[in-house]
């Protein structure tokens, strides 16, 4: 789609690629800092199946979940190119973030002009910071973004051309992106939806469509071809789409609005501002004629992309990442026709240094209060600011002492959600389950299968060693629940295994580790710990 002369004076392209360059600067700088952060629940499940791929082992055989496998796929290319660390999964979604901040700009400017992209992209980056968001991890969103934006970005050119090659390999890189995890799907129907419109012949709009299409469902039917031709397919059809749907229908509709809130307070924080603006920037074109031509891109993006953030109406902070790009350029119309609205000097460049002085204004009272996270915070401590006690600094630990005692072929059975220590020690699990979360979900008919293929596969495999995980958030289930299960589990540990390890989470900041005998003689002195079990029979490398 070719840009019309501007009715405004712009901003001359050096300056517009010097002050973008300038963004990304300080995004890499913000971003550094945090690269040995280390990995939670869904980064550990990302990385292990990754980690697994590499090896030749195909998702969904030895451990499934419930999403498509593009992330795990797109971590194991970041693992090809980096080291198999948290710091070297965190460069890698550094590289991503800024090729998204890059393809913000790109779109923005295809469609307004340089002042909207340049002030897309800097909002855009600054939304990508936000810790409570947990923007911070690499999770399938930012992948969703950056497929996305080149997925729009290609139609632009699409709609300008008129080209069917150029169709198609939008709607591809749309199937990208739903294949990072179905919560896309509604961005693919959005990009169908505007392109049929923008051709306005409906006899084209009939034929660029189908041609979207077919190039939308090909990433998903070279996944379903791979997975058949490795033996998986069943399993993967069972977890992302028997198992995803009941999974995605168990919040009652009478509960999504609290819920909503609550994710929605996550994702907002001090990002306030910016997100008010992206709220009602939909109605700038309505004083702001200069608008008005991609007001139905601007507004439906946005619409969207908060669809996306739907299904299951789970609105976890993270899921709102697919709002970023659309938030931030609704927020830069906003704030570019504001200023020309109160200058009304249509021909005045005065107007541009006034957007760029709200936008700054901005941005910088929302990284004030953050200055000490992002420059003063060790990882591990930022760690604790946004998981509390979750127990990912301790799965470094926990994995280190795991994989000196192990051999590479062991397997390490985990009763809780926590593969990031399958992954950190390089060891598969005895089970097939990452997550234990689907054993205790209220509603799920398959748990109680799922309990007695959790206690088989464990006993059957006999692990080397086995972990406890004592932590609400590894369960999401109450007291007796856990207790319960692990009536199941106790028969079979008490007779094969005998206690090798403690880590008693004392407080937030203080964590006790406690390892062979010594463990042995020893209770948790709080409610979060973890016991590390050694099967009695096994002799590792330290025992020779």
């Amino acid at each position: 789609m070719k840009k019309e002369k501007s009715l405004h004076p712009s901003l001359p392209d050096v300056w517009a690629w010097v002050i973008l360059a300038g963004v990304i600067l300080f995004t890499v700088v913000c971003r550094v800092q945090m690269l040995s952060f280390p990995l939670e629940r869904d980064e550990g499940e990302y990385a292990y199946a990754g980690q697994l791929i590499l090896q030749g082992i195909p998702p969904y055989s030895i451990a499934c979940n419930m999403k498509l496998p593009g992330t795990c796929l797109m971590y194991a290319l970041i693992m090809l190119a980096f080291p198999q660390t948290s710091a070297g999964i965190h460069l890698g979604l550094l590289l991503f973030n800024l090729a998204s901040i890059l393809l913000v700009f790109l779109v923005v400017r295809r469609l307004f002009d340089n002042i909207e992209a340049i002030i897309s992209a800097a909002i855009f980056a600054f939304l990508s910071l936000n810790p409570l968001a947990l923007a911070l991890q690499a999770h399938a969103t930012h992948f969703i973004v950056f497929f996305s934006l080149l997925g729009i970005l290609l139609l632009l050119r699409a709609i300008d051309t008129g080209r069917p090659v150029d169709t198609l390999l939008s709607g591809l890189l749309f199937g990208m992106a739903f294949i990072m995890k179905q919560q896309a799907a509604p961005i693919v129907l959005f990009g169908l939806i505007y392109l049929v419109i923008m051709r306005r012949n409906f006899k084209e709009s009939v034929r660029h469509g189908g041609i979207f299409i077919a190039g939308a469902v090909i990433p998903f039917a070279a996944v379903c071809i791979w997975l058949l031709a490795a033996g998986v397919f069943h399993n993967f059809w069972f977890w992302t789409f028997k198992y995803a749907s009941q999974y995605a229908s168990r919040v009652p509709v009478s509960a999504a609005y609290g819920i909503f809130l609550g994710g929605l307070e996550s994702a907002v924080g001090v990002y306030k501002w910016l997100w008010l603006l992206g709220a009602i920037g939909i109605v700038a074109p309505i004083w702001d004629k200069s608008l008005r031509k991609h007001s139905f891109f601007a507004a439906g993006f946005l619409l969207f992309t908060f669809i996306s953030v739907c299904p299951g109406f789970y609105f976890r902070p993270h899921y709102f990442i697919t709002m970023f790009p659309a938030l931030a350029i609704s927020a830069a119309i906003f704030i570019t026709s504001v200023s020309r609205l109160i200058l009304r000097w249509s021909y005045s460049k005065i107007w541009i240094l006034l957007s760029f002085a709200i936008t700054f204004v901005l941005l910088v009272q929302i990284i004030i209060p953050q200055w000490n996270f992002f420059f003063y915070c060790t990882p591990s401590k930022a760690c604790r600011i946004i998981y509390s006690a979750n127990p990912f600094p301790e799965a470094v630990v926990i994995a280190d002492y795991i994989k000196a005692n192990t051999r590479p072929n062991d397997t390490i059975a985990i009763i809780g959600s926590e593969p990031e220590i399958c992954f950190y020690s390089r060891r598969h699990s005895a089970t097939e389950f990452m997550y234990v979360y689907s054993l205790f979900e209220k509603g799920n008919r398959y748990a109680p299968i799922m309990r007695r293929m959790f206690c088989k596969e464990m006993i059957n495999s006999r692990p080397s060693y086995i972990l406890f995980v004592h932590n609400y958030a590894s369960f999401l289930a109450d007291e007796a629940g856990i207790a319960e299960f692990m009536s199941q589990c106790e028969p079979f540990i008490n007779k094969y295994y005998k206690p090798a390890g403690l880590v008693d989470m004392i407080s937030p900041m203080e964590t006790e580790y406690y390892w062979g005998d010594k463990a042995a003689c020893l209770s948790a002195s709080s409610n979060y710990y973890i016991r590390i079990y050694k099967r009695t029979d096994y002799k590792g490398p330290a025992d020779h």
